[in-house]
């Protein structure tokens, strides 16, 4: 990191590191490892150990060959595994089958995966990694093969493993259910009601975590605008996904005169080299730079955005890219985008209710400009602009239907960009065929916007009302989807 003066102020102390502007690399070190175990490598990998470690168990006792399990062993040696050439065997048997079923398996559920998530979103694969069944599923084949083939090198004709060779055989029993599952599992995954509805969870609760860790702690406008100020940049490049507020009250707590820090990034927004972190009001020299050091390294840059985070925003554009492919003239599918219009009428029911009046005091001397509720209504423009070019007056109707099912209930912020889009949307809203249910949604819309006040809107609506109901009994090329 380093500092600059901002416009007219204070030039900034020299930074102990600066990384130069042909230094690419990019994020935190140790970013691929930490993503590939945050997202698969971490739950399948215990699995596997432990099939391993029950394996490893079974191995010592069927060495130490302890007096309560004789005469299960007897039974099994003369029953069962009459010879260590049985034994291997079967072992080998096993450890191939499983082997290759799981690679054929695999296999053939990627190319699914990348069907559903060519018509859908990539986020299709982050869901199906991140999901824990799917890593237990596959850490459990994994660890059965790699346990059949360290428990055949310990067959010799001294030495009959039984014990060992029989867990192999039950946990065999156990992955062909397994198979059956995970199959069913993979393709109900894939479906577009799974995959909507997953997003969908998962924003709702980055969300909830955002505003507890962050927008709760933090003041949305600083308190000391006129105070002397100092701007950070940035030397190193990607998508902030982790902020630690801790780090930087402490440091702000260590100056001796009142300080702020504005931060001028936010989750999941990305960060080129030079770009401005934050600003410092109210510090500088010496106490200028420790402070700016520290707002560098609270700060976490990945290649890769993560809605698991805090992330909400993420998930928002992964609906929007879901609802815009589906909605467009590309696919013709109203299916998937009446699903997203759906989800994210729920989102707005939850979280752009009015909750009570800000902290005005929050716990730091920090500022935060959260930009979840613009990116939000951001997301329903978008989808409402596009439903002009397939001319999915369904689509249409379900958006004009969910804004005025929650405008009552908005808080007034959310309210007064919810208008605002229906303004700027109507247009294209209104350029559908004249379906009756077109037609209803803006009748009832117009009644609501009536009831709220907003009569410049209201007669917006009635216009887009009389002008869906001239074109009754008319034919017109734009009807023709694109």
């Amino acid at each position: 990191m380093t500092l600059a003066p901002a416009p007219d102020g204070p030039a900034p102390a020299p930074m102990r590191r600066r990384a130069g502007p042909h230094d690419v690399r990019r994020g935190e070190r140790g970013e691929a490892v930490r993503l590939a175990f945050g997202e698969f490598l971490g739950g399948a990998g215990l699995v596997a150990l432990a099939v391993l470690a029950v394996g490893g168990l079974v191995h010592v006792l069927d060495r130490t060959r302890p007096g309560p399990l004789q005469g299960v062993r007897a039974w099994l040696d003369a029953n069962a595994f009459t010879t260590p050439d049985t034994t291997a065997a079967l072992l080998q048997s096993i450890s191939a089958t499983v082997i290759t079923v799981a690679s054929i398996t695999f296999s053939l559920m990627l190319v699914a995966i990348q069907q559903s998530a060519s018509s859908l979103t990539g986020q299709v694969f982050d869901q199906f990694m991140r999901r824990r069944s799917n890593q237990f599923y596959f850490g459990f084949f994994v660890g059965l093969g790699a346990y059949a083939l360290l428990q055949t090198t310990t067959v010799h004709q001294g030495f009959n493993p039984v014990l060992g060779a029989a867990l192999t055989v039950a946990l065999s029993v156990v992955a062909v259910v397994l198979l059956l599952v995970l199959v069913y599992a993979a393709i109900n995954q894939m479906r577009p009601v799974v995959i909507v509805e997953a997003m969908h969870d998962r924003l709702v609760e980055a969300r909830a975590r955002q505003e507890a860790r962050i927008v709760r702690r933090t003041r949305p406008l600083p308190r000391r605008p006129a105070a002397p100020c100092t701007a950070v940049l940035s030397d190193r490049t990607g998508f902030v996904l982790h902020i630690d507020l801790d780090r930087i009250q402490r440091e702000i707590a260590a100056v001796p005169v009142p300080c702020e820090v504005v931060l001028d990034v936010t989750i999941g927004g990305y960060v080129a080299y030079g770009d401005r972190l934050a600003r410092l009001h109210g510090v500088e020299g010496a106490a200028a730079q420790r402070v700016g050091e520290a707002v560098g390294r609270a700060m976490r840059l990945e290649r890769q955005r993560n809605i698991d985070g805090v992330d909400a925003v993420y998930g928002l554009l992964q609906l929007e890219t879901v609802g815009w492919t589906s909605t467009s003239g590309a696919q013709h599918n109203p299916q998937a985008a009446r699903l997203v219009v759906a989800a994210l009428r729920d989102v707005l029911a939850r979280l752009g209710v009015e909750n009570g009046p800000p902290d005005d005091t929050p716990d730091t001397d920090i500022v935060y400009a959260d930009d979840f509720p613009e990116v939000l209504m951001d997301t329903w423009e978008s989808l409402a602009v596009v439903t002009a070019d397939s001319q999915q007056h369904q689509v249409a109707a379900d958006i004009i239907d969910a804004l005025d099912s929650v405008l009552t209930r908005l808080a007034p912020a959310y309210r007064t960009r919810a208008v605002d889009v229906l303004m700027r949307t109507l247009p294209a809203l209104g350029s559908h065929p004249p379906t009756r249910r077109l037609e209803v949604a803006l009748e009832r819309l117009r009644d609501t916007l009536e009831g709220l006040g907003e009569r410049g809107a209201a007669r917006a609506a009635d216009a887009a009302v009389a002008s869906l109901r001239s074109r009754i009994g008319t034919v017109e090329a734009a009807y023709t989807p694109r």
